[in-house]
């Protein structure tokens, strides 16, 4: 089945799989080709990537990229087509338009955020949150509408048993519970993400600029003021 597509190149790679740009043969149509890599410790697919496969497969909205179609190969490999995007809210943002007033500025990010909550809500609806929310994990077509894109990291949520990886999210989009450890965390979480991500678009660079956990800690406390120490103990009952 994946003779049926045309690689036209490389358009990104991460840690859990390759995208290629490619071509339907029969239609000329361009897609998103996404290879998941292999877990060699079992030497089968990542379970983050079933996790992908089955929230894509879930969720059908104008906000939220579309899997077309999943591709299995008897070698052990596995391929998602997906629509393709090249460019990137990251791209928009770093574009710094020089002429942009402050003004026009707000109402095209505001309009983007819309778009943005839109595919949020949907995912959160069917009970899933993204867990890596960010510019570059947010596509725009060309009609200028805003897709969520990457649910690698996305997982259900609702359950008080279920415990979370504190170190999901990318850094200067985590909210501030998963550095001191918080494993127990919805769709609020995302919501963060989604705080920083406007504050960015106006802003033009990131809010809490760090490349270092602590940093980034740092950086939250110094905008938006330290927690008393009733917070602390709440954190800390939170991570156990």
């Amino acid at each position: 089945m994946e003779s049926k597509y045309e690689r036209k190149g490389v358009a990104g790679e991460g840690a859990f799989g390759v995208v290629y740009r490619v071509v339907h043969k029969d239609t000329g149509k361009v897609f998103a080709m996404k290879k998941i890599k292999m877990d060699k410790s079992t030497d089968g697919v990542r379970s983050s990537a079933i996790d992908e496969i089955m929230a894509l497969q879930e969720i059908r909205h104008e906000n939220v990229v579309t899997l077309h179609e999943v591709i299995g190969k008897r070698a052990g490999s596995v391929f998602l087509i997906l629509d393709f995007h090249d460019l990137e809210l990251e791209h928009v943002i770093q574009a710094k338009e020089p002429n942009s007033s402050v003004v026009a500025r707000m109402i095209l990010s505001l309009t983007r955020v819309q778009m943005l909550l839109a595919g949020v809500e949907a995912l959160h609806s069917l009970g899933l949150i993204h867990r890596d929310l960010k510019p570059s994990n947010l596509l725009i077509d060309e009609l200028g509408t805003l897709k969520l894109a990457d649910l690698g990291l996305a997982r259900t949520f609702g359950s008080p048993d279920r415990l979370f990886s504190p170190s999901a999210f990318t850094r200067r989009y985590r909210p501030p519970e998963l550095f001191f450890g918080c494993t127990r965390y919805g769709k609020s979480a995302d919501m963060w993400s989604v705080g920083c991500i406007l504050a960015e678009m106006m802003l033009r660079q990131p809010l809490f600029p760090a490349d270092t956990d602590l940093g980034v800690v740092n950086c939250i406390f110094e905008k938006l003021g330290y927690p008393h120490m009733d917070v602390y103990e709440r954190l800390l009952r939170s991570s156990v």
